[in-house]
């Protein structure tokens, strides 16, 4: 027997129709409202203390811990804890752009993952396929001047063959 679970999965289209191009913290965000809270820290709100975040995006699952895993595999903490800062993974080290997809596992999952995973898990498969060249850039600014002003581009390309392939991504944001 298989047994249900909540598994919400955003392919690529779903990154892509965010409107976004380098943060995977804001489109989990902006795609699902389960990651709203103080626990996901970001470029917005990564310096708060002893749990700075020292520029990186810490995903939660309703504020508790949320195991991330890159193509099934756990991802090391980012270094920021060593620094007096917050022990978690950072999502801007992974680029929006080589991600192919994002499984989201909402449901508490300590009894197969650890205490890790009692909020949930994020699987985050990369592009391993990808044949050519991709670029893109995105320049968001308030209408008034001076206040707020947000450009970001990224790139990608692969070449495949048979038994073999490879893809190099890219990104770059200043706020």
């Amino acid at each position: 027997d298989a047994l249900a679970a909540p598994v919400t999965i955003l392919g690529r289209a779903d990154l892509e129709s965010t409107g976004l191009d380098t943060n995977l913290l804001e489109v989990l965000q902006k795609r699902l409202p389960i990651f709203a809270g103080n626990g996901n820290l970001g470029a917005t709100n990564s310096n708060v203390g002893a749990n700075s975040t020292a520029g990186g995006s810490q995903a939660s699952l309703r504020n508790l811990s949320t195991l991330v895993l890159l193509n099934g595999r756990r991802v090391a903490d980012n270094g920021s804890g060593a620094r007096g800062g917050r022990s978690f993974v950072d999502l801007n080290q992974i680029p929006l752009a080589a991600i192919q997809s994002v499984e989201v596992l909402t449901d508490g999952a300590s009894a197969i993952y650890g205490s890790d995973a009692i909020g949930g898990v994020v699987n985050v498969k990369l592009r391993s396929d990808f044949n050519g060249a991709e670029v893109g850039g995105r320049h968001a600014f308030s209408n008034k001047k001076g206040d707020y002003e947000e450009r970001s581009g990224y790139a990608v390309v692969g070449a495949k063959r048979p038994g073999m392939g490879l893809t190099v991504s890219a990104t770059w944001s200043e706020v």
